[in-house]
């Protein structure tokens, strides 16, 4: 994420047996690195970060929704469902 002169990098690395393990029936997986993600954060850096506040999530769900209006009306036989997979 690069914000004017500051930028925030950080990646998801999956090793088998460590970490954080995550049981239940309906969780988010985004919304979970996000949460752990801002709390290493806050942790190294003594703050929460103002770079991760869902903006990307907002423009993504934008996109989304452009291109399934497109897609739906140019097949109208397909279900909701079918257009949005």
């Amino acid at each position: 994420v690069n914000s004017g002169d500051k930028i925030l990098q950080f990646s998801i690395r999956n090793k088998q047996n460590t970490g954080l393990v995550l049981k239940g029936g309906e969780f988010s997986i985004t919304d979970e690195v996000l949460v752990q993600s801002i709390a290493k954060f806050k942790k190294d850096f003594g703050e929460a970060t103002k770079f991760l506040n869902g903006h990307l999530a907002e423009q993504n769900l934008s996109y989304f929704q452009i291109e399934f209006v497109k897609i739906r009306r140019a097949n109208q036989r397909h279900s909701p469902i079918e257009v949005a997979n």
